[in-house]
């Protein structure tokens, strides 16, 4: 019997809006899994997984496995028909605040195509997230990154989309060896629809609090609800993104904050986005890391730094 496509289910961002606790490496967390304390016989550790590919949970030590949405309905202890609900909020990606794309501020209003010979996170780029610390496997199925190898005008590179209301509206590349130069290298701005810098990269994850970030790894690191300015300084388009989130955020009566996280060497550019910000937003502050940048934290760190930052 074929198994039911389940590949859309955004597992993390389901495991954090329900504060479930979760690994991505580790002891017991195998690798292209993420681990999670078993919700059937519930073990203490991470025994239980669940496959980033197909979404299907396991436990290895009671041995129970589960579809999405009996993993679902175990975790939040409620009926079929709530839980199925729910798996359809979390396979559409659709975000509390889903902005429209703004055509007309780019250059192209053809479709975006990924460079040609990119492929899945499977070697030189998947090991090179490795060594960051990263799941390669969570960060495919969670942001689309891919990889190229060594022809075209992107090789050895990672190359990340940017999507702007579920939109896939330009994308910029990442070296994965330190013999490719330059280290960043975006699509040209006359075959975006919209700019990378003009683009807030993870916006259609922000619900009521923006954690504002210097780049993708950061994203990675920090995850839903945080969105990276592709640099240090934030363009007046990426601000009008921000003010029209703020006012569309206004008419919730759930309350709102900006925060910027930066690491010391940014400390300037912090304070410059920081006055020009509160001109329209009323909750905002900078938390400064001591000596490293946020894609430097350990998974655990960052996210007990969320959980701080967002409560």
């Amino acid at each position: 019997m074929k198994r039911k496509d389940y590949s859309d289910f955004d597992i993390i961002s389901f495991l954090e809006d329900n504060d479930v606790p979760f690994r991505l490496s580790g002891k017991n967390v195998g690798r292209g899994w993420v681990g999670i304390p078993c919700c059937f016989c519930g073990g203490h550790g991470y025994h239980g997984g669940v496959n980033l590919s197909y979404k299907g949970f396991s436990c290895f030590q009671c041995a129970e496995t589960a579809s999405p949405p009996k993993l679902i309905k175990q975790i939040l202890n409620c009926s079929w028909a709530e839980a199925y609900d729910i798996l359809k909020k979390y396979s559409t990606n659709k975000s509390s605040w889903a902005p429209d794309p703004l055509p007309g501020r780019g250059h192209s209003q053809k479709p975006v195509h990924l460079p040609a010979l990119t492929g899945p996170l499977s070697s030189s780029g998947g090991l090179y997230l490795e060594s960051r610390g990263f799941n390669p496997k969570a960060i495919e199925a969670k942001y689309g990154i891919k990889e190229t190898g060594p022809v075209g005008n992107y090789k050895f590179r990672l190359i990340i989309p940017i999507f702007f209301g579920k939109r896939l509206v330009s994308f910029t590349t990442r070296s994965y060896t330190e013999k490719v130069k330059p280290k960043y290298k975006a699509q040209p701005v006359e075959e975006a629809i919209i700019p990378v810098k003009d683009c807030l990269y993870n916006i259609d994850t922000v619900k009521d609090t923006l954690l504002i970030v210097e780049g993708p790894a950061d994203v990675w690191r920090m995850g839903d609800g945080t969105v990276a300015l592709f640099g240090l300084n934030c363009s007046a388009s990426q601000q009008e993104t921000i003010f029209k989130w703020w006012t569309y955020k206004q008419r919730s009566p759930r309350k709102k904050k900006v925060v910027i996280l930066l690491d010391p060497k940014t400390k300037k550019a912090a304070d410059k986005l920081y006055y020009t910000l509160t001109s329209f937003i009323r909750d905002i502050k900078i938390v400064e890391l001591t000596d490293q940048d946020p894609a430097e934290l350990t998974q655990e760190s960052a996210m007990n730094l969320k959980v701080e930052l967002f409560s």
